[in-house]
């Protein structure tokens, strides 16, 4: 175990990752040593069916909640355009009211639209915290199936280079298709 902690300072603290690679790989072959799986959970959830039927179901949802915003800015500016078509023939006081009325619709507007784009921020995150629970159980039932004793995520800041040979992620990405597509 001292020498796989040693190997893994090493890593961190060298310019590149192969030559830990190389000694890792040998070490692993070598002897009954934990080998390190690396799943890359963004390519989990873009190629997996799961990850594709939640982008479609935020996006469905996007397009539905524009729509709706779309026809209220359109009422609104023909109700400008109205405005500004009647302004010779209104009284200044009239003009006046309407001109605030149609300024509060567009606040109220503009509130609407926050409101909407916090409320698609929550559901996409809904969606991808479900996703990534899904994922973390698939990864756990795999990884005692087939005896990983060591799986961690594909992170650009930790993890440089990584061997097919020891990335998990199209396994996990199987699995979680035929979870799914049982479901």
């Amino acid at each position: 175990m001292r020498k796989f902690v040693l190997l893994v300072l090493l890593a961190v603290l060298l310019p590149s990752a192969e030559p830990f690679l190389t000694v890792h790989e040998a070490w692993c072959e070598s002897s009954s040593a934990p080998a390190i799986w690396v799943v890359d959970m963004q390519r989990v959830i873009s190629e997996s069916q799961s990850g594709k039927a939640a982008r479609a179901d935020i996006e469905l949802e996007i397009k539905k909640r524009q729509s709706k915003l779309e026809l209220k800015k359109s009422a609104l500016q023909q109700k400008r355009a109205d405005l500004a078509k009647q302004q010779a023939l209104l009284s200044k006081d009239a003009l006046a009211e309407r001109q605030a009325a149609i300024e509060k619709q567009e606040r109220d507007l503009v509130r609407e639209l926050r409101d909407e784009q916090d409320a698609l921020t929550r559901h996409n995150q809904v969606e991808i915290e479900r996703l990534v629970k899904q994922i973390h159980q698939v990864v756990e039932q795999l990884s005692k199936e087939q005896k990983k004793q060591l799986v961690i995520e594909q992170d650009r800041r930790v993890v440089l280079y990584v061997s097919e040979r020891y990335d998990f992620t199209a396994a996990v990405i199987q699995s979680l298709d035929r979870k799914t597509g049982k479901l």
